[in-house]
């Protein structure tokens, strides 16, 4: 039996909830854009830094292709991060750079769609998970 979580609708785009956190921290809930066109889930520089992660030129990094060309996102490992139903620990992510007025906090991407065998049916707005 598969599981089933709604999206959010806005346009022609689909936004889910996630949290994420530190070992032994309150979680924050996010908001995430759901992009199948999105290689890795990315979360905002902001938050990450907000939630104590950091980095530094050392950090790797990860050449993303963006609206504006391509960026180098540094790979911050987070120590929970939870989204449909699934609990990850040290999952990698991308900290991008997020507008200050963006109304998400990051993009789940098909790392972890794939990883979970998401299917989205848009038609009922909603990710099956089995």
């Amino acid at each position: 039996m598969r599981s089933i979580y709604p999206v959010q609708k806005s346009g022609n785009l689909f936004f889910t909830n996630a949290s994420v956190a530190r070992f032994n921290e309150e979680p924050r809930i996010l908001r995430l854009l759901v992009d199948t066109g999105a290689s890795q889930t990315s979360l905002s520089n902001v938050l990450l830094s907000e939630l104590g992660y950091t980095w530094s030129d050392s950090t790797p990094k990860a050449a993303i292709l963006t609206g504006n060309g391509v960026i180098q996102a540094p790979v911050v490992q987070v120590d929970w991060f939870h989204c449909l139903g699934q609990r990850s620990e040290n999952l990698p992510v991308l900290s991008i750079d997020l507008p200050i007025s963006s109304y998400i906090n990051g993009i789940l991407g098909m790392d972890f769609l794939l990883r979970f065998e998401a299917v989205i049916d848009v038609g009922k707005r909603q990710i099956l998970l089995p």
